[in-house]
């Protein structure tokens, strides 16, 4: 397990006593997931139950913050938990592995097996659960063990919108790929990516034509580009949105219908964007006006700075607006080293950064790093004075886990030889 440090800013800095455990609670006391992959290990979003599979005489079991469930089953994998619950879902099999089907917070959906791309998704609103399964190389969506009557090739998202029980979903059909939204079939493309859904039901994706790739809202066509699209981003409000594309003259960005231009690479690098809080404010990358080798943070379309490399598609955990959005934290590459900047100012330079976020109030910052002498442990203020060290902080794909809980507050899931805790502090 990579061993991390976690350290809180104070912008600007002020004096701390440090850090006061207000409360500590066993999830798991006895852990006993040695005997599988860790990988499989999950955690709940509010960071308060820990689940993963533990073999036992050739038989695998779920635990769920120490206990057993009562079903085993040959195999399971995919453990997770369902958006905003404590519950769990995961693959399993009893057959020798060699089907899967979805067993979700203790309930077998063993009628149609789980298709290879395993899309899932869950509506909390409505308590339904849709999956994909396959059946004589066809894919189809089962809805709370239902299945859709239409079948086809592949299916590969799969998505309840936020505003009721309609679901969307992406299939391809021979050479072209659609977008299926309540059971009608949209238009026809070459192909289809990138698809997100805002709070308000807007769909966007990015599509292509076989010559030109574009945006698409709501299932209207944008600005068309023949060098194709590197990414976007819609701001929290969803009234504005960036893209950055390129028209095989330029490396073109569009602001809310405001366009700038800056010149092609020779060698591609990660353009990407994002918009504060606010939405009024926004970043992106893009080529360095007059070294375009390089790529630069552009901030409101000002330069902020050109550097070798920012970190932003390989870890965008590492770049947050405040929550104020008056703030700016982001993480750049210098030769083998990690350094952090908060707007223009440089604040610590590591082997790797990881995950960053800003307190509600804007006044700290959280962020992990680690480095060549694996110490481990919390930090206060920028010289590090209040340090202790503790043995192991958990982690997932994102890194290391934890999180503001209120401005002065942070929670993090800890684990030892004793087992996992979830952890609150506050900060003195």
């Amino acid at each position: 397990m990579k061993r991390f440090i976690l350290i809180i800013i104070l912008i600007p800095s002020l004096t701390f006593a440090g850090f006061n455990q207000i409360q500590k609670v066993v999830m798991d006391p006895n852990p006993s997931y040695d005997n599988y992959d860790r990988k499989e290990i999950a955690f709940s979003q509010s960071l308060k139950s820990v689940a993963y599979p533990s073999k036992r005489e050739n038989k695998v079991f779920v635990v769920v913050n120490g206990k057993t469930s009562s079903e085993s089953y040959d195999c399971i994998s995919t453990v997770t938990f369902l958006p905003e619950t404590e519950k769990v879902a995961f693959l399993a099999s009893k057959d020798g592995c060699k089907n899967l089907f979805w067993v979700v917070d203790g309930k077998e959906y063993s009628k149609y097996i789980s298709s290879r791309g395993r899309a899932f998704t869950y509506s909390k609103r409505f308590n339904h659960f849709a999956y994909v399964a396959s059946e004589e190389n066809k894919e189809f969506v089962v809805i709370d063990g239902e299945p859709a009557k239409k079948r086809f090739d592949r299916i590969d998202f799969l998505s309840f919108l936020p505003d009721g029980e309609r679901l969307i979903y992406k299939v391809k059909d021979k050479d072209y790929e659609y977008i299926v939204h309540n059971e009608k079939e949209q238009k026809k493309y070459k192909m289809i990516r990138d698809i997100r859904i805002t709070p308000y039901s807007d769909i966007f994706y990015l599509a292509t034509d076989g010559s030109t790739e574009f945006l698409v809202i709501n299932g209207k066509e944008q600005a068309k580009f023949a060098g194709g699209v590197y990414s976007y981003c819609i701001s929290p409000d969803t009234k504005k949105v960036i893209t950055i594309a390129n028209d095989r003259k330029n490396i073109v960005v569009t602001v809310d219908k405001k366009i700038q231009k800056f010149p092609l690479m020779n060698r591609s690098r990660p353009l990407f964007c994002t918009f504060a809080p606010d939405s009024s404010n926004y970043a992106f990358v893009a080529p360095d006006e007059k070294e375009s080798e390089k790529t630069a943070l552009y901030v409101n379309g000002k330069k902020i700075g050109c550097f070798e490399e920012i970190l932003w598609s390989s870890n965008p955990r590492s770049i947050a607006f405040s929550t104020d959005s008056l703030k700016f934290a982001y993480v750049i590459k210098e030769k083998k080293k990690e350094t952090l900047f908060i707007n223009e100012t440089r604040i610590v330079t590591y082997d790797k950064i990881y995950k960053v976020i800003f307190s509600p109030d804007s006044s700290h910052i959280l962020y992990s790093y680690q480095d060549r002498d694996e110490q481990i442990g919390f930090s206060l203020g920028l010289d590090g004075k209040f340090h202790r060290n503790i043995s192991s902080l958990s982690e997932s794909v994102d890194g290391p886990l934890f999180e503001f809980d209120g401005s002065d507050r942070i929670r993090y899931i800890y684990e030892d030889n004793s087992g996992f805790y979830y952890i609150e502090e506050i900060v003195q």
